[in-house]
């Protein structure tokens, strides 16, 4: 019996292609052992086999193209659906009982119900995050009243303001740009303005922990600075606000990241003299020198969202540097609490930095095989396999790390369960429902909040905005709590929210979900100022169309002022849908032929609106097809020119001292 056969021999240059069509084991002569292939001389390989010769380097090439396409031809993606029906009775649980009141940090060590606190701690946002989440995932407006209940009782003040409100009025805003979630955004904004420190550079993380002379920045406290990339992307960033982001980002850059993609969790400045450091370190690590895996992961999620807020790709270099170490520590498996120490791994890590990693994996349009999605892809399946909370605990997942100096490991921390339904929400919109194996195991609560959860899928071609748009947040330092708890659930008390709420109450939806297929004008108006409610008041008033029928699609700028906004009209029982285009078209001509006196002008005068104007408009030639899962799309990221002359944000103060300081060192020089 023979066959052929083929095999690898490496040399120190090259690699030997062998084949040989016949092959006969019982003579196996010097060429191959019993333990495998041996070092032979050409000549022996050439009397049993056809030998070919390629360079070592396109032949690694060629081999890690063949396992490439293997690993894509053999990947099954995650199966997010049970995830989302957990979601539906736990979380629900969870925002129904203690709320505005009592906000959940951590569950008891059988997690069986929730350690609380007031409104004085950083995780507080968490709450109403997680209801904005799951409302953006079903869009049932039962989320919506559960997410403006908890946020009612957030504090408004604090070193922790930039988390509190980028997780709950972040989302808010990015999910319906509705005008209270905006001013509550650019009130955490002036706070967080107020703990700026020009002569260092950098937003006070919070008071120094090691001498009062000194400001703390702490690593994970970059993707706090989410209030101001959104803020950015609704064009209600101020140029100095702008400048005081950009700055913090690159001193969290220079200070707390290493060379080898590492990061310091803490660095004390001293404030009162220029860049003055003074300590560098790790305080909830296994050690001052090592790294934290959960601020790893914040740090990633932090420098991918300034990338975005920026386009800056130094940050996205970053970014990518830190990820990659974070991997390669970790070798692709749910992160120990410290990269240095393989004692406790820690999901609330791992939760982070697979929301981190899809953030990463957007921003730079990666598809579904790669190297990021798929390291996220692979944590979002493990913790499914082996840190789900029991059906008597009330967190989604347990062996999270509170603080591991003080033994609270092994817990359940709503923190986690917050990035685990964002890494879920961002893995839907890349992987939709539908593209899901079918299985007899879902069940309906199952199928009806996971096919409501495709609606997040960036599936429309005319979806211009990449969803970097993640909340940010910081890793749970220690923090005190009170002892009350929140009861766990009963079957009683968990039944799953579906998308069919007739007796919730009235909500403003996402627009762009259309009910059928069907094929649209698009528009594109340039304007000079956009506020989403004036605007859809201005274009109802011109089109004679109820303010329901009009569909925004995308809002995005590559100015500070000037805005494109994308959409079409939906069907309207009660108008003429002809007219109404017909009358936009017209209106749109008369704004460019006199700017000073149109029908747009006109409704927005009746709207005591003076600033409203059409700096440019065009109408698609192509029709564009919405399906169900149109959606709108996130709040748009800024991608014009960034300021990167390096120096402070300074105050009338500190200009006057470097004045005086330069005309004394003036007068010196001319003495000397």
């Amino acid at each position: 019996m023979s066959w052929g056969v083929g095999g690898l021999v490496t040399t120190n240059e090259h690699i030997y292609f062998a084949y040989s069509p016949y092959f006969d084991p019982s003579r196996r002569s010097t060429v191959f052992r019993d333990r495998g292939l041996m070092p032979v001389s050409s000549s022996e390989l050439r009397s049993h086999f056809s030998l070919y010769r390629v360079s070592s380097a396109s032949m690694r090439t060629f081999v890690l193209l063949v396992a490439s396409l293997a690993v894509a031809a053999a990947w099954t993606p995650y199966d997010y659906r049970p995830a989302y029906a957990r979601a539906a009775t736990k979380v629900k649980a969870t925002l129904s009982s203690g709320l505005p009141q009592n906000f959940p940090v951590k569950t008891t060590q059988d997690g069986t119900s929730w350690i609380t606190t007031t409104n004085t701690s950083r995780t507080q946002g968490y709450s109403a995050g997680l209801g904005w989440l799951l409302f953006e995932a079903t869009n049932n407006s039962a989320w919506y009243d559960l997410a403006v209940n908890a946020q009612s009782g957030q504090t408004a003040s604090g070193f922790d303001i930039g988390l509190i409100s980028s997780v709950s009025y972040g989302n808010q805003y990015r999910l319906l740009q509705t005008p209270a979630a905006l001013t509550a955004l650019k009130s955490a904004a002036t706070k967080m303005n107020a703990n700026y420190k020009p002569t260092v550079s950098f937003i006070a993380s919070r008071a120094a922990v090691y001498n009062a002379k000194f400001a703390a920045l702490f690593a994970e406290n970059i993707a706090d600075l989410q209030t101001f990339w959104i803020l950015q992307s609704a064009n209600a960033l101020d140029a100095t606000q702008y400048k005081v982001a950009v700055n913090t980002t690159k001193t969290h850059l220079a200070q707390t990241l290493r060379s080898d993609g590492s990061t310091w969790q803490l660095v004390e400045m001293n404030f009162q003299k220029f860049y003055v450091v003074g300590t560098r370190g790790t305080v909830t690590g296994w050690d001052g020198d090592s790294s934290s895996s959960r601020t790893q992961a914040f740090v990633v999620l932090g420098l991918a969202l300034a990338a975005a807020g920026t386009g800056d790709s130094t940050y996205f270099k970053a970014a990518t540097a830190a990820a990659d170490y974070l991997i390669q520590k970790t070798n692709g498996s749910v992160p120990y609490f410290d990269v240095s120490v393989q004692t406790q791994t820690d999901s609330s890590a791992a939760a982070v930095f697979s929301a981190a990693l899809l953030t990463l994996s957007a921003s730079i349009q990666e598809t579904t095989s790669g190297k990021y999605f798929q390291a996220a892809d692979s944590l979002l399946k493990q913790l499914e396999a082996g840190y789900t909370a029991g059906p008597n605990q009330v967190s989604l997942l347990n062996g999270g790390v509170f603080n591991w100096q003080a033994g609270d490991v092994n817990t359940g921390l709503i923190e986690g369960d917050y990035w685990y339904v964002k890494a879920l929400n961002l893995y839907s919109r890349a992987v939709p429902a539908s593209s899901l194996p079918a299985t007899s195991s879902t069940s309906s609560t199952t199928s009806s909040t996971s096919s409501t959860s495709s609606t997040t899928s960036s599936t429309s071609s005319t979806t211009s905005s990449t969803s970097s748009t993640t909340s940010s947040t910081t890793s749970s330092t220690t923090s005190s709590t009170t002892s009350s708890t929140t009861a766990a659930p009963t079957s009683s008390s968990t039944s799953a929210l579906t998308t069919s709420s007739s007796a919730a109450s009235t909500v403003p939806t996402k627009s762009a979900v259309v009910t059928a297929a069907q094929d649209v004008t698009v528009f594109k108006f340039v304007l000079n100022l956009f506020d989403k409610e004036i605007f859809i008041s201005i274009i109802a008033s011109v089109s004679k169309v109820k303010r329901s029928a009009i569909v925004i699609i995308s809002v995005t700028s590559n100015k500070r002022s000037d805005v494109a906004v994308d959409f079409y009209l939906a069907d309207d029982s009660e108008a003429d849908m002809s007219a109404a285009t017909a009358s936009l078209q017209d209106a749109a001509s008369q704004a460019q032929a006199n700017p000073s006196s149109n029908p747009f002008v006109e409704a927005a005068a009746s709207l005591n609106v003076t600033a409203f104007s059409v700096s440019d408009f065009s109408q698609s030639t192509q029709m564009a097809t919405f399906t169900q899962s149109a959606t709108v799309a996130d709040a748009p990221t800024y991608t014009g020119p960034i300021d990167t002359t390096p120096g402070n944000v300074v105050g009338a103060a500190e200009q006057k001292m470097i004045s005086w300081i330069v005309a004394l060192l003036s007068i010196f020089l001319v003495l000397y």
